[in-house]
C-alpha cells in the first residue's frame, strides 16, 4: 500500500487532546490510503483486526465518530451500512462531491457559487454547508 502523510490529522486530534495511539495511527493511515472511497465500517474492522487482534468494533466506531466530530472524517449510512472516507482538505467544512452510491467512490466536483444561497438567507447565520451529488459512477455503469 502507498505511503500517505497524516501529519495534519495527527496534528488536529493533538489539538483536541487525543492520544496519538498505534491504533489511531493505524486508522487515519487506513482511511488516507482509501480517501477516494466511503468504506464500510466493517471493511475497516476486519483491516485494522488483522494488526490489533484484540481491538473492538466498539473501538473503532468511537474513534471514527470522534475523529468525525473534529473534522477528520466523514461518514455516510449506505443502504448497506456506516461508510467513513478520510477528509483530506482541513481547510473548511465546505466542499463538494460526487458519491457513487454503489461502490462508495468519492469525486470532488466544482463548488457550486454560495453568493446565489446567501442572497436566499439574508436574516441568517451560515456557519457551513456541503454540497453532495449522488448517482452512479462511470466504472459501476459499465
Amino acid at each position: 500500500m502507498e505511503q500517505v502523510d497524516v501529519t495534519a490529522a495527527i496534528h488536529i486530534l493533538q489539538q483536541h487532546h487525543y492520544k496519538i495511539t498505534k491504533q489511531r495511527q493505524a486508522l487515519l493511515v487506513y482511511l488516507a490510503q482509501h480517501a477516494d472511497f466511503y468504506i464500510a465500517l466493517a471493511a475497516v474492522d476486519q483491516h485494522l483486526r488483522q494488526q490489533f487482534p484484540t481491538m473492538s468494533y466498539d473501538t473503532i466506531y468511537r474513534n471514527v465518530k470522534e475523529m468525525q466530530s473534529i473534522g477528520i472524517v466523514e461518514t455516510q449510512v449506505f443502504k448497506n451500512g456506516l461508510r467513513v472516507k478520510y477528509q483530506c482538505d482541513f481547510s473548511g467544512p465546505e466542499h463538494s462531491h460526487f458519491i457513487c452510491q454503489n461502490c462508495g467512490r468519492v469525486k470532488e466536483i466544482g463548488f457550486p457559487d454560495f453568493n446565489s444561497i446567501k442572497d436566499q438567507l439574508q436574516h441568517y447565520q451560515v456557519t457551513a454547508y456541503q454540497v453532495e451529488v449522488w448517482g452512479i459512477c462511470e466504472s459501476c455503469l459499465k
